[in-house]
């Protein structure tokens, strides 16, 4: 008891915990695992998939007590105010029977009486065969397996679109900061073209043309300021808080392909393992097992009813009485006909059945997609990384070797904010890039049932502590 107690309280301390954190994280910088630790407290897909898997526990319950004896106990009392007609012959036999029969009832001496009656029954009733509370039964086991698969797949869904919030803010942060940057170096660059128009080295229309691209960077800082703040908005609403600090993403961090590099087993794991075509396959089989439901109505079901009752009553034209007795009833119901209303429920019940089993083709299908997806793209992300770290000291390079011709003249100013762009154009690539590599092993983990809550720790190795 006491460890109980104490394990009460320490869960107790944690959610608060937890719940002071979710409260309270402006000034704090989360990473992945934190993130996720709020997603999973405020996340509603995830709790109304939780709700459902209770409903679903409720549900087995109802269908399993109705297999259960149902006892019932039930009493009342009544008052019975009466007058009864008697002739005067009645009268001169009532007096003759009185007087020969001292303890007979008042009743038949005064026809105006009033006396009371006290009745109570306790029943018994036990469902011995009833084919559809079984096949009930066994529907509801399927259904609480499908709760189960969906709120596991909800958990993966929602890692998996913690992690694409995430790391949109990640991106549109460092669009905010390469748009600035590029904004900056544009107003140096204009500013050093006037300088060298004025003194004649270059003509008006290259100040013209870096004024409109200083013009043009002013609004794409704007535009991704605004970026940021819709991604925060989408990121804020996933974790319960509002504006969160999120750690940014090291600079160097380690590829691996997919072990095993063979697609094939991948899409086969996936189709064993992926929770939502389980859930779907669940889904089906529940249509499945009401249409048996359904086609249950067909059958006979037997019930057994004990009945032990008493009747007393204190007064009456006889007499008072008090009866006791106790009753044992077998009865069977064989079901003929019911306006057709079972066969219209078979047949809603088997095109519902074919609807799931639609849906469950999709989902298969869509698993099959997601897995390659990711896996494929696991693979291009990373040739994308390196060729793109490449060209991200070859643009670099590029714009060095263009600004020193500009410097002695042989290159004009649009050249420099041309290879300008490309270098931060590159830098964005280059870290959308890994970005996309973090997401898309989570995806291929999903796809193939296998992420879960300790794969927010694996994420935080990208992150800046």
């Amino acid at each position: 008891m006491k460890k109980a107690i104490i394990g009460i309280l320490f869960a107790t301390g944690l959610l608060c915990n937890l719940q002071t954190h979710a409260q309270d994280t402006t000034n704090l910088q989360l990473n992945f695992s934190q993130a996720l630790d709020l997603a999973i407290i405020h996340d509603q897909d995830l709790q109304a998939a939780e709700f459902l898997y209770q409903s679903e526990l409720a549900t087995r319950g109802l269908s399993f007590g109705a297999l259960l004896p149902q006892i019932n106990f039930t009493t009342s009392t009544s008052r019975t105010e009466q007058n009864i007609p008697i002739t005067a012959r009645d009268r001169a036999n009532a007096a003759t029977f009185a007087i020969n029969n001292p303890t007979a009832p008042a009743i038949l001496l005064n026809p105006d009486s009033s006396f009371s009656t006290n009745r109570f029954a306790l029943t018994l009733n036990q469902t011995l065969y009833n084919h559809k509370l079984y096949k009930q039964l066994e529907q509801t086991d399927i259904r609480i397996a499908s709760a189960t698969a969906t709120i596991e797949s909800e958990r993966q869904n929602l890692i998996v679109r913690l992690a694409d919030a995430y790391f949109n803010v990640l991106g549109a942060q460092d669009n905010v900061k390469f748009a600035n940057a590029e904004k900056e170096a544009i107003e140096k660059q204009l500013e050093q073209s006037k300088k060298r128009f004025e003194v004649g080295l270059i003509a008006i229309t290259d100040v013209k043309e870096t004024q409109a691209s200083f013009d043009t960077s002013v609004s794409q800082a704007i535009n991704a300021q605004n970026v940021l703040a819709s991604q925060l908005e989408a990121l804020s609403i996933i974790l319960g808080t509002y504006n969160p600090r999120i750690s940014p993403m090291i600079n160097s961090i380690e590829l691996t392909l997919p072990q095993p590099a063979d697609i094939t087993q991948w899409t086969d794991n996936a189709l064993n393992n992926n929770l939502a075509l389980k859930a779907a396959t669940f889904n089906f089989q529940a249509t499945q097992a009401q249409v048996k439901v359904d086609k249950s109505d067909h059958y006979p079901f037997l019930n057994l009813t004990a009945e032990h009752r008493n009747d007393n009553s204190k007064g009456g034209r006889f007499g008072g009485v008090d009866i006791t007795s106790t009753s044992l009833t077998l009865q069977l119901t064989i079901p003929i006909y019911s306006g057709g209303s079972i066969n219209t429920k078979i047949k809603q019940s088997l095109l519902l059945k074919e609807r799931a089993r639609a849906i469950k083709e999709k989902t298969r299908r869509q698993t099959l997609q997601q897995t390659r997806d990711a896996y494929l793209g696991i693979s291009s992300t990373i040739a994308q990384v390196n060729a793109l770290k490449q060209a991200l000291t070859s643009t670099q390079i590029a714009h060095e070797a263009t600004q020193a011709g500009f410097e002695v003249g042989t290159r004009t100013a649009i050249d420099v904010l041309a290879t300008l762009r490309e270098v931060y154009r590159a830098e964005r690539d280059y870290a959308r890039a890994r970005y996309n590599y973090i997401i898309n092993t989570l995806k291929l983990k999903q796809a193939t049932g296998t992420l879960n809550i300790s794969d927010g720790q694996d994420v935080n190795h990208f992150l800046q502590n």
